[in-house]
């Protein structure tokens, strides 16, 4: 008799979000012939990991039983898809895994870490982690670990290292680099993005590795994925190579021999290398590691007819110290033996021990609590205190719960009293509008033509215009000084005003300014919406209530999950235990102690914002209940009630306070709760989607191609926000500026708007004009160049800016007529049109002896998300060249005033730096391109140099920061100056 064939799981993606286990069988049963729905048993059932997916879809891993259909998908290519009407997507069938799958649905409000599972080499990377068998219906990852860790959203990461037959030559920095490239798209580079776990076997803990080394070492992005990550448990990872010829002559002369198996095998110098740098930088960032190792030795692969098989002798293919990296010796306690072969040691089967083991790792590494299934003040912490109080079937009467009070009874919810002060707080994020004071204002008359000009509609959009209106731009081009000059300019409100004025609507004007040198916030999706949510309940609070209900809603979630109901029901089942009649009477009693607690807090509230002193007359709840007290023992001595200990009373008025107790936590806790992408999200749709009045909302938002993620989800967002369906009180009209990219020509092609440098022509006159004047100085000599140079500017004001200053400090230096317009007209001739081009002819005018310094410097300010002082920067500078310690600890640090560390640094960087409230930064978002430009290095440095120089900004500042952590009496970075004395200049 034929054997059964092995089940596959697969996964089904692009599932709409309304779908639930059910509807997704029916949904993927009437796209494959001879499938019934209960033919489909679905395992798991999430939302797409891509949280920039429009519109956000799920997916689902399922197996298929008992039937026909199964064998239409035993070949093939690994993957189907299926058109279904009214879907925007197929949906998409596999059972390769590649890319990420979710295993499993997190609560936002609960949601706290990210674990990423690879598998190894060759391998499945959803079957490696299944036990063997015929059916597939359990991964110990998604069936079972989950549940002992709520909080963790577990996320399969599947890659192709098929051994044999392949034609791959990728390597393992090729592997890291795919598993960089997927977090980044996937969202791990914002601000909201939780920290990250990885469980990772064999080869995939050196991908994971390489990974973290390469993050370390590259730009902003990489690095603050690094920043987040906090933990990575090993299960037989190599870090000393693995025992494995029998696969070098399986696989004979394929290219994967050299590129990739040569460098996990035990031949390998790629290893031991790689392990230094992952120590050095997992030990820095405080990376917490466990390494699981294989006590059971794995049969070796040998030829069997044509094929392979693992029937050869029995080896280690891990050794203990490759597996742990020396650790088993020195420390053994973040060791962890699994007595199985290589392979097996993550197949763990249902109710494995091991299991436990490796949830309780991870516990450790996130500081996560074992969930508690009771809440310790819950209701069966009152029913326990009335078991002694002798009165008969009292406690089957407490069973009844809150909810069998009398019918006549109204439901008192308890009073929530939300600190609108403190919300709003909580909101603001320190330089979130810190963009807009930086942009300079325009110059005298510049622009007024954007109101003035017939052929331009944007004074008509302001009016009555609907929907999107884009200004786009060359870099440099002045699109942020005219998006402050429009938010600024009264024309713009009285404009918005007559379209306000033609309707009973009320009007919002909210703004954002993305800034991709400023910190992570400034250019993030979070940082847009916590800006714009905070304008509109500044501009209207009376829209706080639609605040206040989405954490209500929260609230009463976390309190019937904690099984805490509210004080109201804990009242009278103190009451009741006491066998106190149900009347009128006390339901006013009752009622009066829980609005006396809305008194107390509004007048604590009061005098918080007058004072630090509270009035004492207001008693605690356990004092004010203790009263009570007094009342039921009066009438227990008249025989009014059943007899009951003072203590047991005592004892459950202590309850009932500490149950309140846990309550105000729940709501503290709710109202300080991180501002989550998701929570945003919904509080901006909830605001938008209000129905206490019509609302007219106008967003401004400069500079939409500096946000820190892709366009396409970003101009998805606009045009959403801008669908008249979506919100049927509230109109929103966008008005938005950036370069034009592709991406945003496809999607905003349609919209009205205008291209700034088609219309600045006179404006970059006047500009010229005007600033000739200010100088004065042999402005007659300057005059005449005044036309080539708004030709030559083709609407980039900042290459005019530049050139002004070249040009400027010639004529500063005062020589005779001749002289000044010969020289005028050589350096004007010597200057590039292009801003790149311009930029490496200033970096060639500093010093050579002085390159390395604006190496450093300019390296520094475009790799860091964190704002430096010039005297900080001079310390960074100063540190670089340091490799050993005695030499660090030798420097000097003479005092210096922050002006002359200003000037120092502006001399050195050409003046593409500038400063800014005492801070330095890069003097545009295009300098910063051309800092990331593969050639800076050698145009700064020179080829030779340049090509042999593998240091950047991270290593720079992570040096300079390690130093002086190791030198604590020195006093803070930015009073210690690092300049050299007598320094020269390095202008040429």
């Amino acid at each position: 008799m034929a054997s059964r064939a092995k089940q596959k799981v697969y996964r089904l993606r692009n599932l709409p979000m309304h779908v639930d286990r059910q509807s997704a069988a029916e949904l993927l049963a009437t796209c494959v012939d001879d499938l019934a729905p209960h033919q489909v048993r679905i395992s798991s059932l999430a939302n797409d990991v891509d949280p920039w997916a429009r519109p956000p879809t799920k997916t689902a891993t399922l197996t298929l039983h008992e039937t026909r259909a199964a064998s239409r998908f035993d070949s093939g290519p690994g993957e189907w898809a299926f058109s279904v009407p009214g879907l925007s997507k197929p949906l998409i069938l596999d059972y390769h895994f590649r890319g990420l799958t979710l295993l499993n649905e997190v609560n936002a409000a609960e949601h706290k870490y990210d674990c990423i599972v690879l598998s190894g080499l060759g391998s499945h990377p959803f079957g490696s982690w299944q036990p063997h068998g015929q059916s597939k219906s359990f991964m110990w990852v998604r069936d079972e670990l989950s549940h002992f860790l709520p909080s963790i959203r577990f996320v399969l990461y599947g890659y192709d290292t098929t051994l044999s037959p392949s034609s791959s030559f990728q390597t393992v920095p090729d592997l890291g680099n795919s598993l960089i490239g997927v977090l980044k798209a996937h969202g791990w580079t914002s601000p909201s993005a939780k920290p990250l776990l990885f469980l990772a076997h064999s080869l995939g803990g050196v991908i994971v590795k390489q990974a973290l080394v390469m993050l370390a070492g590259s730009g902003q992005k990489e690095t603050y994925i690094a920043s987040i990550i906090k933990g990575i448990i090993f299960f037989g990872v190599p870090s000393q190579g693995m025992n494995i010829p029998d696969i070098f002559k399986m696989l004979g002369n394929q290219p994967n021999v050299e590129t990739l198996v040569k460098d996990i095998s035990v031949r390998s110098n790629y290893l031991l290398s790689l392990e230094q740098q992952f120590a050095g930088i997992s030990y820095l960032r405080n990376i917490k590691v466990y390494w699981g190792y294989e006590t059971k030795t794995t049969r070796s692969v040998v030829a069997v007819g044509n094929t392979y098989s693992r029937e050869g002798d029995n080896t280690v293919l891990v050794t203990k110290e490759s597996a742990t990296s020396g650790f088993c010796h020195t420390d053994p306690h973040n060791t962890m033996q699994i007595d199985e072969n290589h392979s097996d040691m993550v197949k763990f089967t249902e109710g494995d021990y091991r299991i436990r083991v490796v949830a309780s790792k991870l516990r450790d590494m996130c500081g996560i609590k074992e969930i508690v299934t009771q809440n310790p003040y819950g209701q069966d912490s009152m029913l326990f205190q009335y078991q002694d109080t002798g009165i008969p079937g009292s406690r089957n009467s407490l069973r009844d719960g809150p909810n069998s009070t009398a019918p006549s009874r109204s439901k008192i919810q308890d009073p929530l009293f939300w600190d609108i002060d403190a919300i709003l707080e909580s909101l603001g994020v320190d330089g979130l509008d810190d963009r807009l004071n930086q942009i300079e204002s325009r110059s005298a008359h510049t622009f007024d033509w954007i109101y003035d000009k017939s052929s331009i509609s944007l004074s008509q959009w302001l009016q009555r215009g609907r929907g999107i209106f884009w200004i786009s731009g060359k870099p440099g081009s002045g699109k942020s000084t005219l998006m402050k000059f429009l938010l600024n300019d009264s024309r713009t409100s009285e404009l918005l005003h007559h379209w306000h004025a033609m309707s009973s609507a009320r009007q919002i004007t909210a703004s954002f300014f993305f800034h991709y040198r400023g910190n992570v916030v400034q250019k993030s999706f979070e940082g847009l919406l916590r800006s714009i949510i905070l304008q509109i309940l500044k501009a209207e609070p009376s829209l706080f209530s639609i605040i206040c209900s989405a954490l209500e809603e929260q609230y009463l979630e976390r309190t019937k999950k904690e099984n805490l109901d509210n004080l109201q029901s804990d009242l009278y089942h103190f009451c009741k235990g006491c066998q106190l009649k149900e009347d009128k009477k006390l339901d006013e009693e009752i009622s009066a102690v829980v609005q006396s607690q809305e008194t107390k807090s509004s007048v604590r509230r009061a005098f918080r914002k007058i004072s630090s002193w509270y009035p004492t007359q207001y008693p605690s709840l356990e004092k004010e209940l203790l009263r009570y007290r007094d009342f039921i023992m009066g009438n227990m001595m008249y025989g009014r009630t059943a007899r009951i200990s003072k203590e047991t009373i005592e004892k459950n008025i202590k309850t009932l306070s500490l149950r309140h107790k846990a309550r105000n936590e729940v709501r503290i806790e709710v109202q300080t709760q991180e501002w989550s992408r998701a929570r945003l999200e919904d509080i901006l749709h909830r605001l938008c989607g209000q129905s206490l009045f019509d609302l007219d909302l106008c967003l401004l938002i400069d500079a939409l191609d500096e946000y820190d993620g892709r366009p396409e989800f970003i101009s998805g967002f606009l045009k959403d926000l801008t669908k008249e369906a979506y919100f049927p009180r509230t109109e929103i009209r966008i008005l938005f500026s950036s370069r034009p990219w592709n991406v945003f020509r496809e999607e905003f092609s349609s919209c009205e708007g205008l291209k700034i440098h088609e219309h600045t022509e006179n404006d970059i006159r006047s500009f010229c004009i005007t600033s000739i004047f200010q100088k004065a100085q042999l402005s007659q000599y300057l005059l005449p160049l005044v036309e080539e140079v708004v030709s030559r500017a083709s609407g980039v004001f900042l290459w005019v800016k530049l050139v002004l200053r070249d040009l400027f400090a010639i004529t500063a230096m005062g020589s005779y007529r001749e002289k000044v317009e010969n020289e005028l007209r050589s350096k004007l001739d010597s200057i590039p049109d292009q801003l790149d081009d311009y930029y490496a002819t200033i970096i060639r005018r500093i010093s050579e002896s002085c390159r390395w310094d604006t190496y450093v410097a300019l390296e520094c300010l475009a790799r860091t998300d964190n704002r430096l002082t010039a005297l900080e920067l001079m310390g960074v500078i100063k540190h670089s060249l340091v490799r050993r310690w005695p030499v660090a600890s030798q420097i000097d640090y003479p005092d210096l005033e922050p002006e002359k560390a200003e000037s120092f640094i502006r001399e050195i960087s050409g003046g593409l730096v500038e400063t800014k409230r005492e801070f330095v930064q890069l003097m545009h978002q295009t300098v910063r391109d051309f800092i990331e430009d593969p050639q800076f290095r050698q145009v700064v440095l020179g080829k030779e140099r340049g090509q042999m120089i593998k240091e950047n900004g991270h290593t720079f500042l992570a040096k300079a920061s390690r130093i002086l952590d190791q030198l604590p009496s020195l006093p803070a970075c930015s009073e210690s100056p690092f300049l050299r004395p007598e320094e020269p200049s390095c202008l040429t």
